[in-house]
């Protein structure tokens, strides 16, 4: 991971209290298809569940 990309991960799980709740995602990919962060969420949750 960037250097400069750790205080805002930690950050987001100091505000989320469970890393499982924290998506890290780079902008280009939401760029091109934010579907597909949705999508993957989805899954690794259901994932998670079973």
């Amino acid at each position: 991971m960037s250097p400069r990309l750790e205080p805002a991960l930690d950050a987001a799980l100091a505000h989320a209290g469970d890393p499982s709740r924290v998506v890290v995602t780079d902008w280009f990919t939401v760029e091109r298809s934010p579907l597909l962060i949705v999508q993957q969420v989805s899954s690794r949750r259901k994932r998670s569940r079973d």
